[in-house]
């Protein structure tokens, strides 16, 4: 015995508002055509996926708010750095301005100090001097 069945074949129609509705399906039984209706349900999985769509479009465009968002954050962090960057070559030229100031103070220190031990060191010379002077004169 053979196995005489005929296939059914399933064809969908144009839809998003051309020729046909979106849910015209047309099914082919040997010579007959019949259009099939849409349900309730397919109008409600249309609905469904519409809203879905919308949802996806809208984390899209929060998505892409939010990698701009990102890039000018890191813009930001980088001139952030550089300007550390430039902030601490300053400090280290201040530390070595400091470094230099304190070596001449301490060399400034050193000469005064001389300068005083050469002044007491004549002062007392000359007191010393004066002192038999003035003990000549009452003499």
């Amino acid at each position: 015995m053979k196995n005489t069945k005929k296939r059914k074949t399933v064809k969908q129609e144009p839809c998003m508002g051309e020729e046909n509705s979106v849910f015209d399906v047309v099914v082919q039984n040997g010579g007959s055509t019949s259009t099939v209706l849409p349900t309730e349900l397919d109008e409600r999985n249309l609905n469904l996926m519409d809203k879905m769509i919308e949802a996806l479009d809208k984390q899209a465009a929060a998505l892409s708010q939010m990698a701009q968002a990102s890039l000018t954050n890191s813009k930001a962090m980088q001139q952030i750095a550089e300007a550390s960057h430039k902030q601490a070559l300053a400090v280290e030229r201040l530390a070595t301005t400091f470094e230099g100031m304190c070596g001449s103070i301490y060399e400034v220190r050193n000469a005064i100090i001389g300068m005083d031990y050469t002044m007491k060191r004549c002062c007392t010379q000359n007191n010393s001097n004066q002192n038999r002077d003035n003990a000549n004169l009452f003499s």
